[in-house]
């Protein structure tokens, strides 16, 4: 005779990238020993890895997560962990330059609790993915996805062109569309290094101005009585 199993419980949530609506269920003990084995890890690379590994396991919805920008993998990540363990997560937060809104020295470290579900995914206003470089070319972007974090950075500028080569979408010209896919690694970095200096910037402020998670805390601080806002963005700052 087998053992009874035990009910799943299923969540929704509405990607921000897409606004498509997936199915999720919580960590079991199984995705939950996964997760400690990264955190043993410095590797930023380790922890997204597990990241994905538990997504896969806990989404319903068929769901290419490989294809998913940064920022969804760590919204729905973020959601799965609070339905998992508890929505309230610890936090400590101190005076932006260790000084108060009255001008004051205060280094005094506050520790504040947030609900996960309120932190949500800002996009910036105005955004466009769509570049033309010259009179006849031009290149479609789309944003990080998790492959792009697996790219060696520690040389910054070539790390930077690898990163932005593995983020085009398509390259245009006036008679014909190329889609990326269709193109190697190596010709993508090419066209990269062939753009001149406004061009590439251009391409910089869009991975800039991608979007990200943020969230505004609102606290007294017990060591100098004064009112602050702190605003906290990025992945990892939520665990901080």
């Amino acid at each position: 005779m087998g053992l009874p199993k035990l009910n799943t419980v299923t969540y929704r949530l509405v990607l921000p990238s897409n606004d498509k609506e997936i199915t999720y269920r919580p960590f079991t003990v199984e995705e939950e020993k996964i997760l400690l084995t990264a955190q043993e890890s410095t590797d930023a690379k380790d922890i997204m890895a597990a990241m994905r590994q538990i997504i896969n396991n806990c989404v319903q919805t068929e769901l290419d997560v490989m294809k998913l920008p940064t920022f969804d993998i760590e919204y729905l990540f973020l959601n799965i962990r609070a339905k998992s363990t508890g929505e309230e997560i610890d936090l400590i937060v101190r005076h932006p330059n260790g000084t108060n809104t009255q001008g004051e020295q205060c280094d005094h470290k506050e520790e504040v609790k947030i609900n996960i579900e309120s932190v949500r995914v800002t996009k910036p206003k105005n955004s466009n993915n769509n570049f033309q470089l010259d009179e006849n070319v031009g290149v479609i972007m789309r944003y990080p996805t998790i492959e792009s974090l697996a790219i060696d950075t520690s040389d910054n500028f070539d790390g930077f062109v690898r990163v932005v080569a593995n983020s085009i979408e398509t390259i245009y010209d006036k008679e014909n569309t190329y889609s990326a896919e269709d193109a190697t690694e190596k010709e993508l970095i090419e066209f990269v290094y062939s753009m001149n200096q406004k061009q590439i910037v251009l391409i910089q402020e869009f991975f800039e101005n991608m979007p990200i998670l943020k969230h505004d805390i609102n606290y007294i601080c017990t060591a100098c009585s004064c009112k602050e806002t702190v605003t906290i963005q990025g992945f990892q700052n939520f665990f901080s």
